[in-house]
Order: C-alpha cells, then sequence, then structure tokens
C-alpha cells in the first residue's frame, strides 16, 4: 500500500514563493504512522532523540529552523542517496526546475551552503538518517517518492491575472504534484485550505476519462475514488497524516530557504535593513523600507504577490 501526502506553504504572505510538496511512502502490509512504528527514531513533537514529524507551523517557529531542517535533510538524503549541499541544488533535485535568473534576490540562493542552522562536523555519534533508514527498513517503510514546486510572486502573479482567483491559482500549482501522487498510490491525503468543499470538476480536469466518484463532501473531510486510489482533502490533514505532515514540513523549508536567499540580497543591497518573513504587516513595513531606502524594483509584481 502506497500513501501520499500533499501541502502547501506561502499563501498568506505578499513577499516569497508559494511552495508545495508532496511525500509518499510504501506500506508492507496495512498503513500504520510511521511516528508510532518508528517511535524510537520519529515523533510529533521535537526531541533531541528525535525527528519531529507534524505540522510545520508547530514543528518550525521564527529563528528556530534546527528542528525543521534535521528532519526534512534527514529524509532528503534517505531518498536521495546524497546529502544536501546547498539550497539550490535541494529545490532542483526535488522540483526538476530553478528559480528565475532574472530576480535578482533569489541568485545568491547558490552560496546558501546546508544545512543553514547547525554544523555537520559537530554532530557526533550515529546520523539521524542511520537511524531514521533502520527504523523504516525495519517496520517494513519504504520511502517512494519526494517533490517540491516552488513558485515565485510573479508567476503567482501572471496565474492569477489569468484567473482572477487564488483558489484556482494554487490548484494550477499543485496540480502536477497531485497528478503524480495519484498516479503512484493507494490514497492521497490533501491539506484543505479555506472553506471549499467540491473538488470533483478539478479532479476531472486532471483526469479526463478516468471513473471519479464522490464519496463525501462534508465541512471537514471531502472524500473521492479515482479507479484504485482515494483521494481526500482533509481539513488539517498536516496534524493528522504523516505524509502531508512531512510534505507541509518540506513546503516550508522551501520557502525559508528562498526567505533567507531574499533576505540576504536585500541586506547586501541596503545593509542594515530589519529582514521580512513577508506575511502581509511586516511585508508592507518592508515594502516602505525599500521605498524609503531608494531600492525598491521597477517592477513590483515580482516583488510582491497579489492578494
Amino acid at each position: 500500500m502506497i500513501q501520499s501526502g500533499i501541502d502547501e506553504a506561502g499563501l498568506g504572505p505578499i513577499l516569497g514563493p508559494y511552495c508545495g510538496a508532496s511525500t509518499s511512502f510504501e506500506y508492507n502490509g496495512v498503513i500504520k504512522d510511521p511516528r508510532k512504528s518508528c517511535s524510537s527514531i520519529l515523533s510529533k513533537e521535537p526531541g533531541n532523540k528525535h525527528l519531529a514529524v507534524g505540522d510545520s507551523k508547530k514543528i518550525y517557529t521564527s529563528g528556530k529552523l534546527k528542528v525543521l531542517e534535521k528532519t526534512v535533510l534527514a529524509f532528503y538524503e534517505l531518498f536521495t542517496g546524497e546529502k544536501a549541499e546547498n539550497a539550490e541544488s535541494f529545490i532542483q533535485t526535488l522540483s526538476g526546475q530553478s528559480l528565475p535568473g532574472e530576480i535578482p534576490w533569489y541568485t545568491n540562493i547558490k552560496a546558501l551552503t546546508l544545512p543553514l542552522s547547525y554544523k555537520l562536523d559537530q554532530e557526533k555519534g550515529q546520523q539521524p538518517v542511520d537511524s531514521l533508514k533502520i527504523a523504516l527498513t525495519g517496520a517494513g517503510i519504504t520511502i517512494k517518492s519526494l517533490k517540491l514546486t516552488v513558485q515565485p510572486a510573479e508567476e503567482f502573479n501572471r496565474l492569477l491575472n489569468k484567473t482572477c482567483n487564488k483558489a484556482t491559482v494554487c490548484q494550477e500549482i499543485l496540480s502536477p504534484l497531485l497528478k503524480s501522487a495519484v498516479s503512484l498510490s493507494d490514497q492521497v491525503v490533501v491539506d484543505r485550505q479555506g472553506g471549499r468543499r467540491y473538488y470533483g470538476d478539478w479532479l476531472v480536469s486532471l483526469f479526463p476519462g478516468k471513473r471519479l466518484n464522490a464519496l463525501r463532501e462534508l465541512k471537514e473531510l471531502s472524500r473521492y475514488k479515482m479507479e484504485n486510489c482515494l483521494i481526500d482533502f482533509q481539513v488539517k490533514a498536516d496534524a493528522l497524516c504523516f505524509e502531508t505532515a512531512l510534505a507541509s514540513m518540506f513546503a516550508k523549508y522551501s520557502r525559508e530557504l528562498c526567505m533567507t536567499a531574499f533576505n540576504s540580497y536585500w541586506n547586501s543591497l541596503s545593509p542594515g535593513i530589519k529582514k521580512t518573513a513577508g506575511y502581509y504587516s511586516d511585508g508592507q513595513r518592508f515594502i516602505k523600507d525599500l521605498q524609503e531606502r531608494g531600492c525598491f524594483p521597477e517592477n513590483p509584481d515580482l516583488l510582491i504577490r497579489k492578494k
């Protein structure tokens, strides 16, 4: 049995990219939460001896990247067989895309050596990825897929100008992840955003000619059957499903890499400018700071995501 999870990060901010991620795991038998079957290394909560997998908004707090980063980089290394050396290769390997070269604040992402929050040579004893591999193998669990999509403000704005609907833009960006996950999986769990309950039209457009059954379309859960795959759009799925939680962490980490490069660029252009996470109030403050310092870009669509 293969289960996949999909989640996003960066829908609310007005600065920085919108990111999505999917993860897929194969289970030898029934699907069991790896945080229970591999409790020696995995947990919902941060701990010195565990890799935390949960809602990224709870795992990561501003300025405390280490817990999120250690988990993400351990799963990245397990999947690819290589350590993530820098932010550019991390994003390119999982997304198959490069950030647009014409956007100057992402050019120095090449210089971001990973990890950002700790030094590998200070980590003693068995590495987290080794313990993770042993635990998952013992539980009969195999990682099958890790995928990313990272969309800068310019692309998000282009799609919004075309559709005039933010929810439709998000669906278009996440569609390749969903198509890939459904083709691979017995069950896909997508974190549901907002109050939308009906996803049949989207699924029909993604899978023309495939038989689709709407099993339920309720306040907390919309469930569909696409031939042999069960597709759930679940409220707070990142708190309920391991794969979706891990996807939320990969999406969040990718955005943090981009925002680190973003803030580094603007600080090099205007030393001392206060960094931003890009959310509305502080994003407006940052935009005002750029304007006052005379370094606001000529094309605001490259910088500011439309709401």
